[in-house]
């Protein structure tokens, strides 16, 4: 019988040729029955014999046709339709009847067989090498054998419990492995790579479900190296698969219980993707929105494996310092007895004069290598407990115990200072548990103590110092209640100059040199530029200067001569040369330096109020330490009371300027030269922009309240009764920091009475907060540049137009400066000035280019309220504690558009010194109202309800309240009754009696404005000083032409 004539015979071997054509025909059938087996839900035997039936029809047909086809088109229909047997996951028959018969063309030699041998895979797989038409082929071809032998294995044991199945797993990793490490080096071959990384990252990530982390870990790194190592894979386009497979590394490397090698590989990723983002700037003039995208996704990546080490890190130091203790436990040093010891003594001389090893190790073995291990088991524990949010109540009582324990082994075997170290971690955790008499017991003990030592070593006089500055920092928060319980207590200034003559002492004995002042002691300082700027003792003298600083300008604001600005220069001083030792060290502390700032800032307004001088100076510095403070860790509370400082000196600018005008006016002219109407022109226009500033000023500080309640809403404070649903975004490791879940031991205010305010306006820094704070700042930064929702708790950048609005020919600011320079007022100091070219118009519909300053822009009529206490600045009547109100207020909408030829007849801004207890008083009574008005709403809402009759579909639609109907209810005008009405007359009558002349200030026979549930409650927030948002913003209409009313 003859032979069908070949493919050949009828032509190009292309669709149209008959043989073409009905291959492709029978492959079709055969296809399409197999994927409608698959969909079918028939019983197991019956579907085997149609999947055999189908098995034996493929293979009838590659006998049939192979003869009457060329080679490479046998081949390519060989893999295509394996591949399509592939997609409807029919594994088995791709692999014995697609490419397993492919591979049957080489030789009868199992490629299971060849899995580490590189030169016998390329001369079995590859005889005539890669420029072969037929090597692509033979690569796809071993590949995609690889997955189907791993898909058989699933199909048949999908948790891999078999031992063989596992086996069979690894190597078909190691045969994809030895796969693409031939075709590496051949750049067209790259499509292999890429589909290889993608079976490996599949079958490891399977693998590290079940446990096998430490075996996968070398396959996916090296995919992680082919993908680099491939330089078409290299490209933004394959970015965002190589952060996927740097990640898994990470995590196979924390799963190995290897955290620090997990975030040095995350890093390096980090690494790879910014020289590509560097690389791409380079080639690229403009950056498209899907680039940007690519780029923010690959480091986020990166980002959670370097912080998700974080989660578990300190758990695993405590485990490795327990298990530390518990082999020194089991060691036999510690099990000898004294008469041991001596019996083997004699052992330990060798006759070639040496020691052996066993007498070294013995030798370390000591009691300092167990408190050691003891101390790093306590700082772990403590750590653990400044990052959690919510503890069981024995948690602290645990960790109490065990420092209780090392304590009581330091002492027994005399060592002070690990002694000391563990009285200062018991010491913070009293004062956590809102404990201050105890731990100022124990931070007093610290200090006998060490001072007992007549030679203690540099660590030790650290921990001295910064006892002290703890104990002075806590002793300086007390209430006039506590402080009689501590009158053993050392004045805090007393503490702080002893500090400063250790610190000073240990810094000499560390070889530099020191600059003495004779007059005042503590005035002396290191010689800058120090020799070695990686001492500790740089930043610790600054904390300690700063500290003195603070307390001296804190006495003269409490005197009389507050008002020679002379007084206030030994304070500034301090301030400033704490400053210089903040920049000077390698430990750069940028939290110390905004604070410092700020401290500088307020002793430079003093100076300013009290020489009636206009120097800028002072919002200079104020400005620097907000924007510092924004870029570094976002101190929200030092960057409201940084804008709140300059609205008050803009404030006394305006008074200032007032009182020399009126002082004019009551000097008798009988005539005025045109030049006197021409000079008086500028300082005319100069108020009028100190006016708008001011207004300025107090709505920016605003902005930072609203900003920290937003942080607040974002991560769900208990304190806040709203969330919001963005907060579901974060990863639990940054709410944990972003909660300041660490609890600060030196906020132990009340929350509501008198001692509300008590203490310095903003509580330094303590020196133990360093770590935490870095924590933080990195978070603010991560989350900053990440997270899109995040920046709602941003406060915006500094307005510009609070720089000054001196006219282009004077330099007002310049000889202010100048002139306090000369006269000896202030030192001279670095500052920065920038040029501000924004204006400002009442023109609402006009648009600039320039992107637009809430601060400094109102699109309707609001009153800005601010509640402040200044540590320097102090009401003329001291006699019983008060709190400042800034106020600042607009009556039609503003925009800005040239500051210095504005006209401040719209803006207008001020401040009052009310009674606290008064405030407090006043708040109360407000909460009781609104309550009641509540209650009325309620009362009335249940009567009109009631008076119609409803269906049982009506009565649960109205259980479901609408946002937007919410809001129309809190602004619905109440109806009050007699008792309630009285109430609301003598609460708003107080309002009046807080706010306005006293003499103007009588009962109201009536209510000034709509009471509604959102007035009342606006009012109560307006009073409650002690909120997150420190003030409120007040709208309604007719509250807020009352509130200015009594303003004015």
């Amino acid at each position: 019988m003859a032979e069908p004539p070949a493919a050949a015979f009828y032509g190009a071997v292309e669709p149209g040729n008959p043989v073409v054509d009905s291959l492709e025909a029978e492959l079709r059938d055969v296809l399409g029955f197999l994927r409608r087996l698959r969909g079918a839900g028939e019983a197991e035997p019956q579907r085997h014999d149609l999947q055999r039936r189908g098995a034996n029809t493929l293979f009838n047909i590659w006998n049939k046709y192979k003869p009457r086809l060329p080679d490479w088109y046998y081949n390519d229909k060989l893999l295509k339709v394996g591949d399509s047997l592939v997609q409807i996951k029919e594994y088995k028959l791709a692999l014995r009847q697609c490419y397993g018969r492919y591979l049957q063309q080489f030789s009868s030699v199992n490629p299971d067989d060849i899995t580490d041998d590189v030169h016998k895979f390329k001369s079995t797989f590859f005889p005539n090498g890669f420029r072969d038409k037929n090597a692509a082929f033979t690569f796809h071809a071993l590949q995609e054998r690889n997955v189907c032998i791993y898909q058989m294995v699933c199909s048949n044991d999908r948790n891999l419990q078999n031992q063989e199945s596992l086996q069979t797993c690894f190597n078909v990793l190691s045969s994809l492995r030895l796969t693409m490490q031939v075709a590496l080096p051949q750049e067209n071959f790259c499509w292999l790579i890429y589909n290889g990384t993608i079976h490996i990252y599949t079958i490891c990530r399977h693998l590290m479900m079940i446990g096998q982390s430490a075996k996968v870990l070398e396959y996916l790194l090296w995919a992680s190296i082919c993908m680099e190592l491939s330089i078409p894979l290299l490209s933004v386009h394959y970015l965002t698969w190589r952060a996927t497979l740097y990640a898994a590394v990470s995590q196979c490397y924390f799963d190995c219980q290897a955290g620090i090698h997990g975030e040095v590989f995350a890093r390096r990723g980090l690494i790879k993707i910014d020289e590509l983002k560097q690389l791409e700037n380079i080639s690229s003039s403009q950056e498209n929105s899907e680039m940007r995208k690519i780029f923010r996704e690959a480091t986020l990546k990166m980002l959670f494996g370097v912080k998700s080490r974080k989660g578990f890190v300190m758990g695993l130091g405590v485990a490795l310092a327990f298990t530390a203790i518990r082999l020194l436990q089991d060691a036999d040093i510690f099990r000898m007895k004294p008469t041991d010891f001596q019996e083997k003594k004699n052992d330990f001389c060798a006759e070639d004069g040496q020691l052996p090893h066993s007498t070294i190790a013995q030798d370390h073995m000591n009691m300092h290598l167990w408190l050691r291990c003891r101390k790093m088991l306590v700082t772990a524990l403590v750590t653990q407990i400044h990052g959690i949010a919510y503890m069981e109540e024995n948690y602290v009582a645990e960790r109490r115990s065990v420092i209780k324990e090392v304590i009581i082994e330091a002492e027994a075997f005399g060592d002070i200072e690990t002694q000391a170290e563990m009285m200062v971690q018991a010491a913070i955790l009293d004062l956590q548990e809102r404990c201050p008499m105890a731990g100022i017991k124990l931070l007093q003990d610290i200090i006998s103590l060490l001072q007992e030592d007549t030679f203690i070593f540099s660590p030790a006089s650290l921990t001295l110092v910064k006892s002290m500055l703890l104990l002075a920092d806590v002793l300086a928060l007390q209430t006039v209640g506590d402080a009689e319980y501590c009158s053993s207590a050392v004045e805090p200034l007393n503490l702080l100059i002893l500090a400063h003559e250790i610190t000073i002492k240990a810094i000499f004995l560390c070889g530099e040199s020191i600059e003495q002042q004779i007059e005042d002691s503590t005035l002396t300082c290191l010689v800058l530029p120090a020799k070695n700027i990686y001492l500790p003792h740089i930043n610790l003298l600054a904390h300690v200067k700063m500290r003195i600083g603070c307390t001296l300008a804190e006495k003269v604001a409490c005197t009389p001569e507050r008002v020679d600005p002379l007084q206030w220069l030994c304070a500034l001083k301090h301030l400033e040369s704490a400053l210089e030792l903040c920049r000077e060290s390698a430990k750069k502390e940028l939290d110390i330096e905004a604070e410092l700032l700020f401290q500088i800032g307020k002793v430079e307004c003093q100076i300013t109020k009290a020489g009636n001088n206009k120097s800028y100076l002072a919002v200079e510095t104020l400005m620097e330490a907000i924007k510092l403070s924004q870029q570094h860790d976002q101190n929200f509370e030092l960057i409201r009371r940084s804008y709140l400082e300059i609205a008050l000196l803009y404030m006394h600018f305006v008074a200032h300027n007032q009182n020399v005008s009126q002082t004019d006016k009551m000097v008798p002219s009988k005539s005025r030269t045109s030049s006197k109407e021409l000079s008086s022109f500028p300082e005319a226009l100069k108020s009028e922009g100190y006016k708008v500033q001011a207004w300025i000023a107090v709505r920016a500080a605003r902005q930072v309240s609203e900003a920290v309640v937003a942080s607040q809403l974002l991560i769900g404070m208990k304190s806040v009764k709203e969330k919001d649903e963005v907060q579901q975004k974060i990863p639990e490791f940054a709410s944990m920091d972003l909660l300041a879940s660490y609890r600060d031991f030196l906020s132990a205010a009340p929350k509501s009475g008198p001692e509300l305010f008590s203490g310095r306006d903003g509580r330094l820094k303590s020196v133990f907060d360093v770590w935490i704070v870095l924590r933080i700042a990195k978070m603010h930064s991560f989350l900053k540049k990440h997270l899109s929702e995040y920046s709602m708790c941003c406060p915006e950048k500094f307005p510009e137009e609070l720089y000054d609005v001196e006219l282009p020919h004077g330099s007002l600011a310049d000889s202010s400066k100048m002139s306090l320079e000369t006269s000896g007022i202030l030192p001279k100091m670095p500052s920065v000035r920038i040029a501000s070219p924004v204006s400002v118009t009442t023109e609402v519909g006009h648009q600039t280019a320039q992107s637009e300053s809430r601060a400094a822009n109102a699109s309707n009529k609001e009153i800005n309220i601010q509640w402040y206490n200044p540590s320097l600045a102090k009401p003329s009547n001291n006699t019983e504690t008060k709190v400042l109100l800034l106020y600042a207020y607009n009556t039609k909408p503003i925009k800005i558009s040239n500051i210095k030829i504005f006209s401040s007849m719209s803006v207008f801004s001020g401040h009052l010194w009310v009674p606290l207890a008064r405030v407090i008083s006043l708040r109360e009574k407000l909460s009781n109202l609104k309550h009641q008005v509540e209650t009325l709403m309620q009362s009335s809402e249940t009567l009109s309800s009631a008076s119609e009759p409803t269906s049982f579909l009506a009565q649960n639609e109205t259980l479901k309240i609408i946002p937007s109907e919410k809001a129309e209810i809190n602004i619905a005008k109440v109806h009050l009754d007699e008792k309630t009405e009285e109430m609301a007359k003598r609460c708003l009558s107080e309002v009046k009696a807080l706010l306005s002349v006293p003499n103007l200030s009588s009962p109201l026979t009536e209510i000034p404005f709509d009471v509604t549930l959102q007035s009342i409650s606006t009012l109560e927030d307006m009073f409650d000083p002690a909120s997150a948002a420190n003030g409120c913003t007040i709208t309604e209409e007719s509250l807020f032409r009352w509130i200015i009313s009594l303003f004015h």
